[in-house]
């Protein structure tokens, strides 16, 4: 059984910290911005900004799983099976 390299990990754990990273960001600058009347108001804002970033950084997120996922299934069996990425 082939090793899976320490680098291979890490290149992917960097993938996953720059995409949370890029994530906290884009939500931050969004919700400094907010202006609100009341709570329900500040509540549907809220909600408007993290459901579309929270929903590209899973697919991004869910997308990067299945080249890990195929890439140490190669490294370790010899062949990649074309793991395909779905986030709900």
């Amino acid at each position: 059984m082939a090793t899976l390299p320490r680098e291979v990990i890490d290149a992917y754990t960097e993938r996953l910290n720059a995409l949370s990273a890029a994530s906290r960001r884009v939500v931050a600058v969004q919700l400094a911005q907010i202006e609100y009347s009341d709570i329900a108001d500040l509540r549907e804002k809220v909600i408007a900004i993290l459901e579309p970033v929270c929903a590209a950084s899973s697919d991004t997120a869910a997308a990067y799983a299945a080249e890990f996922y195929d890439g140490v299934r190669e490294a370790q069996s010899g062949a990649a099976i074309g793991a395909e990425a779905v986030s709900a």
